[in-house]
Parts: structure tokens; sequence; C-alpha cells
């Protein structure tokens, strides 16, 4: 395989690797926002539940300080919360990895010289796919290219099946596996808070825990609508079929006999490689795309 990209894609790739860059850092917000509002809400309610538990005097130092604390923590939680979809921050990161996804797809494309990118005006081709893009995007402020990946340069049926099919395959196995481990840790989260609520209240029976049950049942809540915001299942299911399907295409290739001089067949792989590819794109968009729940800040009353 070529180690210089070819003339041609420079715009294209360098605009891909913006959209991602985008696209990350805006995913990476919302992430760890979104996370820092539900354990501050849960650690907010704890403290003013445990306030109230303790029956101190209102105008006792402790409880003052027990309130103070919890009602800061109620109300950071809200900040980061509105923070975390401030500026349309899941929609531009939605759109930057559709859009970015695209463009990358066109370049590898065009680097294996498959329709539409196979003639003379292909360059043409490619830019037009470029101006398309930054219409899409007008008015949405790009990060920069890290510049730790270039473009790739002119691919032979097995150069692409290296450094796109098998690359791709990798990521989307790996990224299942990630949301599994996720979505077990959470779920764990969830068991946990629900076998505990109800271990207290039975013991509540003998001992005043009712305020700490419903704590559990509210943090429980909290952690359940959390991961359903994820969609952990839908991008595992759909993470692990895009990866057998290409997984699929690669053997028939393989057990065809076909070369690089067998042109059809060679451009028909790659095409559906890109189109298997940018079905799990558009389905990925279409899922976070949908409204999410409202992000829910845990409350409790303060003495």
């Amino acid at each position: 395989m070529a180690t210089q990209p070819l003339a041609g894609t420079n715009a294209a790739w360098s605009l891909y690797r913006q959209c991602a860059a985008t696209s990350a850092f805006h995913k990476s917000r919302l992430e760890s926002l979104t996370k820092i509002s539900l354990w501050l809400g849960i650690a907010g309610a704890v403290i003013a539940t445990a306030s109230s538990a303790l029956s101190l005097p209102p105008d006792a130092i402790q409880s003052k300080i027990l309130g103070a604390v919890g009602s800061l923590c109620v109300a950071l939680a809200g900040v980061a919360a509105t923070q975390a979809v401030a500026g349309n921050r899941d929609k531009i990161w939605v759109q930057c990895r559709g859009l970015g996804e695209a463009l990358k797809s066109s370049v590898y494309m065009f680097c294996a010289s498959v329709p539409p990118f196979d003639d003379a005006t292909r360059a043409v081709a490619l830019s037009q796919r470029v101006e398309n893009a930054l219409k899409d995007m007008s008015g949405l402020e790009l990060r920069a290219d890290d510049g730790k990946k270039s473009a790739p340069g002119p691919l032979t049926v097995d150069d692409y099946i290296k450094v796109r099919v098998d690359d791709q395959v990798t990521w989307y196995t790996q990224k299942a596996a990630d949301f599994q481990k996720k979505a077990d840790f959470w779920r764990m989260c969830s068991f946990a808070g629900a076998a505990l609520g109800a271990i207290m209240g039975v013991v509540s029976i003998l001992y005043s825990l009712s305020p700490w049950v419903a704590l559990l049942a509210t943090a429980t809540a909290s952690i359940t609508a959390f991961v359903k915001n994820q969609r952990y299942a839908s991008m595992i299911g759909l993470y692990q079929a895009t990866a057998i399907r290409l997984r699929a295409l690669k053997d028939q290739w393989l057990d065809s006999g076909k070369t690089d001089a067998d042109k059809a067949e060679r451009a028909s792989l790659i095409q559906r490689c890109e189109q298997t590819m940018s079905l799990e794109n558009g389905a990925w968009t279409a899922q976070w795309s949908q409204q999410p729940d409202s992000p829910q800040t845990m409350t409790a009353k303060t003495p």
C-alpha cells in the first residue's frame, strides 16, 4: 500500500478529520457532564436524607453545613445536566459524526478507484461532496485535525480489505465489547440499588428507614434512565451486526478467487462494504437523532 495520500483527497480527508475531532469533543463533554449530573444528584440526595435522618436541630451548625452541601450538589447537578446539551451539543455530535463518516467513505472509494470515482472527473465529484458537506455544517465551529491519521494512498483490493474492512471490523467489535461492559456495570448498580432497597424495606418494619428506601428507589430509577438514554443494547446489536456483515463480504471475496484484475467484482465488493458501513452510519444517526429522555436531577428536601 502506498504511504503518500492521493492528490485530490486532501480537502475531503481534512474535513473528515475535523468532523471526527469535533464529534469526539462534544461526545466526550456530553458523556462526562451527564455522569457528573447523575452522581452529584445522587450525592445531594444522600446528604439531604442523612441530614433528615440525624434529626439535627435546624439551627445546628452541622444541619446548616449538610443542608448547604446537599443543596449545592443538587444545584451543580442541574448545571451539569444543562451544560451537557448546551449549544445543541448532542446534535452537533451526531451531525459531525454522520457527515465525517460519509466523507471518509468517499475518500476510500476514491483511493480504490471505484464508481463514482473511477474516471477523469473523480476529483470534481469528490470536491462536490466536500462542498455539500460544508453547506450542511454551515455555522458549526469545527475543531482542528490532530494530524495523527493521514489519508490512504492508492488501494488494491487487498489493501482495502486490510486498512478499511479489517480496521472497521476491529473497531465495531471492540466498541460493542466496551458498551457491553458499561451496560453490565450500570445494570449491576441498578440491581444492587434495588436489592438493597428491598432489604431496607423489610428492615424498616423494625427501624425507621423509609427515607433511605425512598432514596434508593429514586437513585435506582435515575440510573435506569441513564442506561436507557445511553442506548447500549441497540448500539451493541448494530455494531455486532455490521462487523459480521463485513466479515461475510470479505469471506465471499476470498472464497471467490477473484483479484484486482476482475474490475467489476472488485468494484462491487468495495461498494457493498461501503454501503454496509453507510447503513450502520445511517442507523446510528437515526438512533441518536431521537430526543432522549430529559436528564433527571435527583432532589430531596433539606432542613
